[in-house]
């Protein structure tokens, strides 16, 4: 049997299903730090809208960080080996894992802007049958997550 070229490869479809898994605690600590901004911070910019921007764009910047760092803990906790490089700090996450945090970040990051996209027209719909949207969003976030992976295990020519 021949494997079609356009369809990833199982262990692509694998590591979506982690990533989706990988989401949970990253959620969590996402929704943790921006209650906290929300209630917080937001009240010192009242009164001067001028800095509104700046205040999101910190916070988008904040957010993705420490979403990479919570991706980087979660892998190096489960797969993650000690940096080979003797002066490198062991206190400090490996440089593998940290790259492996950024890329399960930005994976799920084009993940929901997709799947927001995708469903977005059908929102009418979902209105009402709120099981059947949220089995769609998963559906389609583990499809595009393991087309995000086979693209970049992907050999360029």
């Amino acid at each position: 049997m021949i494997y079609p070229k356009w369809l990833p490869r199982p262990k692509c479809w694998l590591r979506a299903i982690a990533l989706l898994f990988y989401n949970i605690p990253v959620l969590l600590g996402i929704g943790i730090f921006s209650r906290y901004y929300q209630v917080y911070g937001f009240p010192l910019f009242v009164g001067n809208e001028t800095h509104i921007p700046y205040y999101i764009g910190g916070a988008i910047v904040a957010v993705f960080g420490l979403s990479c760092l919570i991706f980087a803990s979660l892998y190096h906790f489960f797969w993650g080996k000690p940096d080979p490089n003797p002066k490198y700090p062991h206190w400090l996450l490996p440089r593998k894992s940290l790259k492996q945090g950024l890329k399960m970040a930005i994976a799920s990051l084009i993940c929901y802007v997709g799947s927001i996209i995708v469903l977005l027209p059908f929102i009418d719909f979902y209105y009402n049958h709120e099981d059947n949207f949220i089995v769609a969003n998963i559906i389609i976030w583990v499809i595009l997550a393991s087309y995000c992976y086979y693209l970049s295990s992907v050999k360029q020519k």
